[in-house]
């Protein structure tokens, strides 16, 4: 069995990716969209479409 997540921009809402884990293994992959289509910002543990990280000045 396995969990499924999925992202989204927390500003706009636009989908990023859906990864899964593993629950064996732990292993997460992405199984939809991309991770290069979304800025990770770890300070807040939130992701942003490419468009809001830029209008915030994170890229």
């Amino acid at each position: 069995m396995s969990d499924i997540n999925e992202i989204y921009c927390v500003d706009c809402g636009k989908f990023i990716s859906t990864e899964e884990k593993e629950d064996i293994c732990g292993d997460i992959k992405c199984i939809a969209g991309s991770y290069e289509d979304g800025y990770y910002y770890g300070k807040e543990d939130v992701f942003y479409c490419k468009e809001c990280a830029a209008k915030r000045g994170l890229e």
